[in-house]
């Protein structure tokens, strides 16, 4: 039997913005960590389009799933 994992991060395109939300501490704390408080609120982080890439490859470096 294969164990699969909860996700990390869900990650929702708003048209201009996307939407990327920690689903547990350890995807809280990175967020807070790499992207930075001040860019979401308290249940997302608010990414440019432009940033995306850059920050979905940091999370999947640090072993982190979206």
């Amino acid at each position: 039997m294969i164990r699969r994992r909860h996700k990390d991060f869900l990650l929702h395109d708003e048209g201009t913005v996307l939407l990327l939300r920690p689903m547990n501490e350890v995807a809280k704390a990175w967020a807070d960590e790499h992207v930075g408080q001040d860019n979401g609120v308290s249940l997302c982080v608010v990414i440019d389009h432009r940033e995306a890439d850059d920050i979905i490859l940091g999370i999947r470096a640090d072993g982190l799933t979206i």
